[in-house]
């Protein structure tokens, strides 16, 4: 959360957002029977690496090592390095997310396939890493954010902006808010089906969005906003979205929704607001993946738009940047073929 609200406000301030994208560096090395060592490095802003999509922990089987530096200005980058054995015939990670939260989490079901025979051994590697749901949010953000005003504001240099400016800028990303919200309604009904009425529905969407109306909203976002106030920001955050949670409980409560259908729209409003907020910080990262398999690369190929592959005798490297999964698959494969009789871990 606290990344994608750094840069959201950043965009249309034009403030110092303080934070980085992530690097990731993920590399597979499969060994002549089948077995592979699954190594993820990712490094970046402290805060970052500790909110962000799940990581690898030493709860979930990983050995793990975390290294830190701070530089002058008392920023401090993380690194986290994550090693883990899989035996031939087992399976490789396809998230990094405990099961309670593997649903919203980053997906990558991840393939080695071994095939032997006369000629010798073909070693076929997949990984799919599962597109983000994107586009139902940004189209609508970008009508506010995009408008002539909106471009002139965020075109200014930070110092020249007015107080009545930054007023302008905080109500539409309030605005921003209120629209993600309604997406996430209408979603949560969706899968709610038959068992809330439209009259439940539209009286819950008028309670949520209503949380981002009160009063003193403008002026104390403002308040954060041109103090900085990162931390405060994302309490306020936190607090309205707690508020908005217990107005939609209320509101299907009182409009005599079914418990269970009640708490079904409810967990699924969370379900859709916490993938996306995780899809954004996700948006800015950047990923290296390399898989090195036994003997030589015969085939290789990526479904990712400005995915860079560099093949090698034995290994691929590709490259892509978070953005690559907005609504969409990035896929990874590579097949090696070892001759019989030949030297398989060469």
């Amino acid at each position: 959360m606290r990344r994608l609200l750094r840069v959201l406000v950043a965009a249309v301030l034009g403030v110092a957002a303080g934070t980085g994208c992530l690097e990731r560096k993920e590399s597979i090395v499969v060994a002549p029977d089948g077995s592979a060592v699954v190594q993820v490095r990712v490094k970046g802003d402290a805060n970052d690496v500790e909110s962000g999509d799940a990581l690898p922990t030493a709860a979930s089987g990983w050995q793990v090592e975390e290294t830190s530096e701070a530089d002058a200005e008392g920023r401090v980058t993380l690194t986290r390095t994550a090693t883990r054995a899989v035996a031939a015939g087992g399976a490789l990670p396809s998230s990094y997310a405990p099961a309670d939260a593997a649903a919203t989490a980053l997906a990558f079901p991840t393939r080695l396939t071994v095939e032997s025979g006369p000629a010798g051994t073909y070693y076929h590697f997949q990984r799919t890493y599962r597109g983000r749901t994107w586009r139902a949010v940004e189209q609508g953000k970008e009508r506010l954010l995009e408008t002539p005003a909106m471009k002139q504001l965020s075109g200014k240099d930070p110092s020249e902006l007015t107080d009545e400016d930054r007023a302008a800028v905080v109500g539409v990303l309030i605005e921003c808010g209120r629209h993600e919200a309604s997406v996430y309604l209408h979603q949560a009904w969706a899968d709610a089906g038959d068992a809330v009425p439209q009259a439940a529905f539209l009286a819950a969407h008028e309670a949520v969005l209503g949380v981002l109306a009160a009063p003193t909203l403008q002026a104390e976002a403002l308040d954060l906003v041109t103090r900085s106030d990162w931390d405060g920001i994302v309490r306020l955050a936190q607090r309205l979205q707690a508020e908005q949670h217990a107005a939609l409980e209320r509101a299907l409560r009182v409009a005599g929704v079914a418990a269970g259908a009640a708490d079904g729209m409810v967990a699924s409003y969370e379900f859709h607001r916490t993938a996306r907020e995780i899809s954004g910080d996700l948006m800015d990262e950047n990923w290296e993946v390399s898989v090195t398999l036994p003997g030589r690369v015969t085939a290789h190929d990526s479904l990712a738009p400005a995915a860079e592959a560099q093949p090698a005798e034995n290994q691929v490297v590709w490259r892509f940047d978070g953005k690559s999964l907005a609504d969409r698959d990035v896929v990874l494969t590579a097949t090696s073929f070892v001759p019989a009789g030949a030297n398989a871990g060469k």
